[in-house]
């Protein structure tokens, strides 16, 4: 990765760390931490990377996916760090070689660390403007666009949330606070944070205080709200859990969600959906398939959001999609021993069940755009034809392709790549 020039305005890339914990002293990771042992995994004992706190590894990956796209300059990257939070030596080391610096951050409201993300507006007035990306984000390409835009506020789309229809939000311009441009502002930020301590009364309404809030707050006239292609939720219902699972958990818990998120005291009456439950759903998922779904927008992609559970990192020892690790997908080329080409993120994985395997097994996972058969990375180099194992039907779907893209971020340098 080159280094590019210092952008001469005053912008930078922001993102948070306040809500994890490291080891304990004798190894083990203490209750609530995204700490991961590979004490275990006798076949990645080699990738000392993935030893690392959780919260440092999505760090990690983020700062090296936005240098991996920069085209014209180079931006800070700030990692606004709880001042309750203790960073081990080594982490905290290895990210400032990577580049980031730390600005540390109280808690801003007790409980809610999803508003911390709110000191921005406060702690670095010295930039004009900020983009503000949540850890777990991995950049796909360029985003030097967002920067210089006219509005308050930019957010990427939030295509299935209910709640900002209190504020008179429209769905197609409900926004996620996993990236957001703002623009640091000492006032703004203490008329804000007032409005959010009126407004947003309760816990479980105060824990979207950085996207209901923000959207409720500026409205329609002062923000814009970006096309899913900018931020594609790897969550997104038409992928995990499914439609129909996802359809029917809305049917039956979509009331009681807006009844606990209501923004309106005691008038419940004001937070039932207009137009009932099942209108709503059905609405949501009409406006899934026709603005956010995957083959319709991959190649425009921007970014991913390992949104919630849906997490990069492979499961427990013996698991059958582990081979991630080992870092992007190979599609096998056409010389005899040729170990071929990496998948592109922005492609799809399907299965072909008609297909026959070199072994004589039925099936095989191929690129949704080449149709050519895919293997797993070894990690070292192109491997030989002979030493490709095919990726199994279980993992052939769009989130091993990402997280086999991050895993290659994250074990960049060990596998001779750049720190940075």
């Amino acid at each position: 990765m080159s280094l590019l020039p210092q952008c001469s305005t005053p912008t930078a890339y922001v993102t948070v760390w306040t809500g994890a914990a490291p080891p304990r002293d004798n190894g083990t990771a203490p209750k609530g931490t995204f700490f991961m042992s590979m004490k275990n995994s006798r076949d990645f004992t080699s990738l000392p990377l993935h030893r690392l706190l959780r919260p440092a590894q999505l760090i990690l990956v983020l700062l090296r996916s936005l240098r991996r796209v920069e085209r014209r300059c180079r931006r800070d990257f700030i990692v606004l760090l709880g001042t309750h939070v203790r960073v081990p030596l080594f982490e905290r080391r290895m990210l400032k070689r990577a580049g980031a610096r730390f600005v540390l951050a109280p808690p801003l409201l007790p409980g809610v660390p999803t508003a911390d993300k709110l000191w921005i507006w406060r702690l670095l007035g010295n930039y004009s403007q900020c983009l503000v990306l949540d850890s777990d984000v991995m950049v796909l390409q360029p985003l030097d666009d967002l920067f210089g835009r006219p509005e308050e506020v930019t957010i990427a789309h939030h295509p299935y949330d209910t709640v900002q229809a209190q504020c008179g939000i429209p769905l197609e311009r409900r926004g996620v606070a996993a990236m957001i441009v703002m623009r640091p502002n000492a006032t703004a930020f203490e008329e804000y944070v007032g409005y959010v301590q009126r407004r947003l009364h309760g816990r479980e309404q105060l824990m979207y205080a950085d996207q209901t809030g923000l959207m409720c707050y500026f409205g329609l006239d002062r923000t814009r709200t970006l096309p899913c292609s900018y931020l594609f939720d790897v969550a997104n219902p038409l992928l995990s859990p499914g439609e129909a699972k996802w359809k029917g958990n809305c049917l039956r818990l979509l009331g009681r969600h807006l009844r606990m998120q209501c923004l309106n005291g005691s008038s419940q009456q004001a937070c039932r959906p207009a137009g009932g439950v099942p209108a709503t759903c059905r609405a949501v998922l009409d406006h899934l398939h026709g603005q956010c779904e995957w083959r319709r927008v991959a190649s425009s992609v921007r970014a991913v959001h390992f949104k919630g559970k849906v997490k990069p990192w492979p499961g427990l020892p013996g698991h059958k999609c582990r081979r991630v690790m080992h870092g992007p997908l190979r599609m096998q080329g056409g010389a005899a021993g040729d170990g071929g080409s990496a998948v592109s993120a922005l492609d799809d994985l399907e299965w072909a069940a008609n297909a026959s395997q070199p072994e004589g097994g039925a099936g095989v996972c191929v690129s949704g755009s080449t149709r050519a058969p895919v293997f797993w990375a070894r990690g070292e180099g192109k491997p030989s034809t002979a030493e490709m194992v095919a990726v199994p039907r279980k993992c052939c779907h769009l989130h091993t392709l990402l997280s086999a893209e991050w895993n290659g971020l994250l074990t960049l340098s060990v596998f001779g790549g750049s720190n940075a």
